[in-house]
Protein backbone atom coordinates (compact mmCIF):
# COMPACT_ATOMS: atom_id res chain seq x y z
CA UNK A 1 0.00 0.00 0.00
CA UNK A 2 1.72 3.19 -0.86
CA UNK A 3 1.43 6.41 0.89
CA UNK A 4 -0.04 9.40 -1.21
CA UNK A 5 -0.46 13.03 0.16
CA UNK A 6 -2.43 15.96 -1.04
CA UNK A 7 0.15 17.15 -2.93
CA UNK A 8 1.51 14.00 -4.28
CA UNK A 9 -2.50 13.59 -5.28
CA UNK A 10 -3.11 16.75 -6.82
CA UNK A 11 0.27 17.83 -8.12
CA UNK A 12 1.14 14.31 -10.08
CA UNK A 13 -1.46 11.52 -9.36
CA UNK A 14 -4.76 13.48 -10.50
CA UNK A 15 -2.86 14.79 -13.32
CA UNK A 16 -2.06 11.61 -14.47
CA UNK A 17 -5.33 10.02 -14.33
CA UNK A 18 -6.53 12.70 -16.86
CA UNK A 19 -4.11 12.55 -19.28
CA UNK A 20 -4.71 8.61 -19.39
CA UNK A 21 -8.70 9.46 -19.53
CA UNK A 22 -9.30 7.46 -16.32
CA UNK A 23 -11.30 10.31 -14.81
CA UNK A 24 -14.66 10.80 -16.17
CA UNK A 25 -17.18 14.01 -15.58
CA UNK A 26 -20.18 15.60 -17.10
CA UNK A 27 -20.21 19.01 -15.78
CA UNK A 28 -17.99 21.71 -16.46
CA UNK A 29 -17.12 23.65 -13.01
CA UNK A 30 -14.30 24.86 -10.88
CA UNK A 31 -13.67 22.75 -7.57
CA UNK A 32 -11.17 24.73 -5.40
CA UNK A 33 -9.51 22.03 -2.59
CA UNK A 34 -7.75 23.49 0.12
CA UNK A 35 -6.47 21.14 2.72
CA UNK A 36 -4.35 22.65 6.15
CA UNK A 37 -1.48 20.91 6.89
CA UNK A 38 1.39 18.74 6.29
CA UNK A 39 1.29 18.40 2.46
CA UNK A 40 -1.38 20.73 2.03
CA UNK A 41 -1.95 23.46 -0.40
CA UNK A 42 -4.66 24.75 -2.64
CA UNK A 43 -5.83 23.17 -5.66
CA UNK A 44 -8.24 23.74 -8.43
CA UNK A 45 -9.58 20.80 -10.31
CA UNK A 46 -11.37 21.84 -13.32
CA UNK A 47 -14.26 19.45 -14.25
CA UNK A 48 -14.68 19.63 -18.05
CA UNK A 49 -13.88 18.12 -20.84
CA UNK A 50 -10.73 17.25 -20.72
CA UNK A 51 -10.35 17.30 -16.93
CA UNK A 52 -7.56 19.47 -15.25
CA UNK A 53 -5.75 20.44 -12.26
CA UNK A 54 -3.66 23.39 -11.16
CA UNK A 55 -2.23 24.31 -8.26
CA UNK A 56 -3.17 27.73 -7.02
CA UNK A 57 -1.65 30.33 -4.43
CA UNK A 58 -3.10 31.68 -0.95
CA UNK A 59 -6.69 33.02 -2.46
CA UNK A 60 -6.22 33.78 -6.06
CA UNK A 61 -8.98 32.03 -7.34
CA UNK A 62 -12.40 30.86 -6.77
CA UNK A 63 -14.59 28.31 -8.06
CA UNK A 64 -18.11 26.45 -7.69
CA UNK A 65 -17.98 24.96 -5.27
CA UNK A 66 -14.73 24.85 -2.49
CA UNK A 67 -14.05 22.04 -0.28
CA UNK A 68 -12.02 22.38 2.88
CA UNK A 69 -10.34 20.16 5.37
CA UNK A 70 -7.34 19.32 7.82
CA UNK A 71 -4.40 17.41 5.37
CA UNK A 72 -5.46 14.60 8.60
CA UNK A 73 -8.72 14.24 6.80
CA UNK A 74 -7.74 13.75 3.40
CA UNK A 75 -6.92 10.34 2.76
CA UNK A 76 -10.43 9.24 4.38
CA UNK A 77 -11.83 12.14 2.05
CA UNK A 78 -9.94 10.52 -0.92
CA UNK A 79 -11.03 6.61 -0.09
CA UNK A 80 -14.18 7.61 0.24
CA UNK A 81 -14.26 6.41 4.57
CA UNK A 82 -15.03 9.71 5.65
CA UNK A 83 -18.66 9.96 6.40
CA UNK A 84 -19.39 13.63 5.00
CA UNK A 85 -22.27 14.52 6.44
CA UNK A 86 -20.50 14.03 10.49
CA UNK A 87 -17.55 15.70 9.44
CA UNK A 88 -19.30 19.09 8.34
CA UNK A 89 -21.18 18.54 11.17
CA UNK A 90 -18.38 18.69 13.28
CA UNK A 91 -16.08 21.51 11.34
CA UNK A 92 -13.58 19.27 10.16
CA UNK A 93 -14.90 19.21 6.47
CA UNK A 94 -16.09 22.41 4.99
CA UNK A 95 -18.36 23.40 1.36
CA UNK A 96 -19.33 26.23 0.54
CA UNK A 97 -20.90 26.74 -3.12
CA UNK A 98 -22.64 24.73 -5.41
CA UNK A 99 -23.14 21.52 -3.20
CA UNK A 100 -24.46 19.63 -6.31
CA UNK A 101 -21.18 18.67 -7.36
CA UNK A 102 -20.51 16.44 -4.24
CA UNK A 103 -22.32 14.38 -6.22
CA UNK A 104 -20.08 14.88 -9.54
CA UNK A 105 -17.27 14.42 -7.31
CA UNK A 106 -18.58 10.84 -6.03
CA UNK A 107 -19.06 9.96 -9.57
CA UNK A 108 -15.96 10.52 -10.74
CA UNK A 109 -14.81 9.37 -7.33
CA UNK A 110 -15.73 5.91 -8.00
CA UNK A 111 -15.03 5.64 -11.56
CA UNK A 112 -13.16 2.28 -12.54
CA UNK A 113 -9.66 2.29 -12.60
CA UNK A 114 -9.61 5.65 -11.68
CA UNK A 115 -8.21 6.95 -8.49
CA UNK A 116 -10.10 3.70 -6.17
CA UNK A 117 -7.36 1.69 -7.77
CA UNK A 118 -4.75 3.84 -5.88
CA UNK A 119 -4.64 2.33 -2.10
CA UNK A 120 -3.92 5.58 -0.03
CA UNK A 121 -3.10 6.16 3.96
CA UNK A 122 -2.59 8.52 6.37
CA UNK A 123 1.28 9.65 6.42
CA UNK A 124 2.69 8.72 9.70
CA UNK A 125 0.24 5.79 10.20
Amino acid sequence: MSTVTATQFFDQELPRLFSEKKARTKRNADVIFEVAGPSGGRWRVRLAQPPEVSSLSAHDETGDLLIRMDASEFSSFLDGTLDVVQAVDEGRLALAGDLSLVEELAEMWSTPKSWLSLRVEESGK
